[in-house]
């Protein structure tokens, strides 16, 4: 494969990922909100870099139940009230999970995006 095979490679993989994000972030937005609220940012995060594997991960272990516009206040303060899952379930959730937030502040950090240029002419 060329140098050009991989680039247009990469920008099609970019693209079914920021895809992929926008549907996952769409879906979570029409449905229940996820028993942990960290989960409704971490699910598009990893969809983000994962693409289409990511919204199947999504469907297949992070998916709430049906299309609700709101829980009701008393659910919200009652915690966690997540339902058994399989033991691989439990295991990719948390991985994910854990994956999302430890990569968020690499992101963030403006030097992630290369040496800052400074405004004054060099000497």
């Amino acid at each position: 494969m060329t140098a050009t095979a991989f680039e247009i490679l990469s920008w099609l993989w970019i693209l079914l990922g920021v895809a992929s994000c926008i549907i996952v972030a769409i879906d979570i937005r029409r449905r229940k909100p996820q028993p942990m609220a960290v989960m409704n940012f971490v699910w598009p995060i990893n969809a983000l870099w994962a693409g289409p594997i990511g919204i199947r991960a999504y469907w297949a272990t992070g998916r709430t139940g049906p299309l609700a516009p709101q829980p009701l206040p008393a659910q919200a303060k009652q915690g966690m009230d997540m339902a058994p899952r399989p033991f691989w379930q439990s295991i990719i959730a948390g991985t994910l999970h854990c994956g999302a937030d430890a990569h968020s502040p690499t992101l963030s950090d403006p030097s992630y995006f290369g040496p800052r240029r400074s405004s004054s002419p060099a000497a």
